[in-house]
């Protein structure tokens, strides 16, 4: 399938139905923007089915490093997006970020995976973002220019992401136009091999608006690095308002058990957290899961 872009503005709720493996053009310079598919302005949308996103990323990776490609689409495009629903679909393998979010509010991911070979260079699952950017799930590029819109209600639960760099993460920019995060909620999250399974990077971003409301819920799975666990906070204006319980996390590299990094941040925890946020390590190895999202 060619790039396609579906936008309003329509008067009524639409449902798009994905029931097969859709495969992007193997050539990246085929798609002339950074997006593969992408939805716009719509209140009341639907995205579901079963289906797959397929971006054919391999081709891209080869291409980069010879220099021959210039243009890196994501799979997914959300953008000015409210009040909508994203469930049963999965990107694989995009040349670039799986999913970026941009200007929509009250918008959530069930059953949502991403997946990518483990030898691949993606970064991310779902970027959320407010600024135009390239990047299961990643709240980030906020606060960069002004006028820019608030990021309220994103609700991202039962997904898994497989081979990426970062799972759930929320990141900012170091600029002088300070953003605003809000009801940002990340629940019952597989992670397999992925680096940077849980981050909060408010050093990114030193203005101390950027994660107010903010839980993460049962995130199971395995980290490719010792550190699956990172919350950064600046020190000016501590991190707020964030929650974090019932986390299982495990490490197998020869460094030791897995562990978390915190910065000026007291985050309200429940249940039980491995490795021990905001603790050096864990103190004992984290239980075996699932291969998917329950």
């Amino acid at each position: 399938m060619n790039q396609v872009k579906l936008e309003g503005l329509c008067k009524g709720p639409i449902e798009l139905q994905i029931q097969a493996t859709l495969k992007a053009p193997s050539d990246p310079n085929q798609i002339k923007t950074g997006e593969w598919v992408a939805v716009n302005k719509l209140d009341f949308f639907t995205m579901s089915g079963g289906g797959t996103l397929d971006g054919q990323g391999k081709v891209t990776w080869e291409c980069k490093q010879s220099k021959k490609c210039t243009k890196f689409p994501n799979n997914l495009s959300f953008n000015s997006l409210t009040n909508s629903i994203i469930k049963d679909i999965t990107t694989l393998d995009s040349k670039s970020f799986h999913v970026n979010v941009n200007q929509c509010k009250n918008l959530t991911f069930i059953n949502f995976n991403v997946s990518a070979l483990a030898n691949s260079p993606n970064t991310d699952g779902i970027q959320v973002a407010r600024a135009s950017s390239v990047n299961i799930t990643h709240v980030g590029s906020l606060g960069k220019n002004a006028g820019e819109k608030p990021v309220v209600g994103v609700f991202v639960k039962n997904c898994t992401f497989t081979s990426t760099d970062n799972g759930v993460r929320i990141k900012t920019w170091p600029a002088s136009h300070p953003g605003v995060v809000s009801d940002i909620h990340f629940e019952d999250i597989i992670v397999q091999n992925v680096s940077n399974p849980i981050v909060i990077d408010q050093a990114y971003c030193p203005s101390g608006q950027c994660n107010k409301d903010v839980s993460i819920q049962n995130i199971k799975g395995t980290s490719r690095t010792q550190n699956a666990v990172t919350l950064l906070c600046s020190k000016g204006s501590p991190c707020e308002g964030v929650e974090v319980g019932d986390i299982y996390i495990s490490y197998s590299g020869k460094e030791g058990p897995a562990k978390s990094s915190c910065e000026n941040i007291k985050p309200s925890l429940k249940g039980k957290q491995i490795p021990a946020v905001c603790s050096a390590a864990a103190d004992t190895p984290a239980p075996a899961v699932a291969a998917a999202a329950s």
